[in-house]
């Protein structure tokens, strides 16, 4: 794969701890409670310490480099696993894993980081213009 460029770099760093939480969903998703709560656990934290400001800034800085289609897959994905995340607080609250949450969840989510980096920002890479892309950077390099 080629290198990313320097604007998304940032980007896609964040999606490392993501795709680890989504496989961990995956594969608690066929456990036993307590392996599905742990799961669950991994999820909240990593959306409280990244993944929530990760879909802020996404919307916020590549909302200008998208295409309607691809802005609402952006924004239909985000609001699908903000959901998620809402759900996953109130399955630690009772201490409850709902039946297959975890295994959709994980799926969800990997599906979306899988197309943000092989088809979403090779897109824009290929399309957004070197002056779109060095402000882009200027932005992602404050994160």
């Amino acid at each position: 794969m080629a290198r990313r460029h320097d604007a998304l770099i940032p980007l896609a760093q964040d999606h490392h701890g993501a795709l680890v939480v989504a496989v961990g969903l995956k594969r608690a998703g066929n456990g036993d409670t307590p392996a599905q709560l742990a799961a669950l656990r991994a999820f909240a934290a990593e959306w409280h310490e990244r993944l929530r400001r990760h879909f802020e800034d996404e919307e916020r800085l590549l909302r200008p480099l998208l295409t309607g289609e691809e802005w609402s897959r952006l924004t239909g994905d985000h609001a699908q696993l903000r959901h998620a995340a809402q759900a996953v607080a109130r399955q630690l609250e009772c201490g409850v894993p709902a039946a297959g949450f975890c295994a959709a969840t994980g799926v969800a989510l990997e599906r979306h980081i899988r197309w943000e980096d092989r088809e979403l920002f090779a897109r824009i890479e290929a399309q957004a213009g070197e002056a779109a892309l060095q402000a882009l950077a200027r932005e992602t390099s404050r994160r």
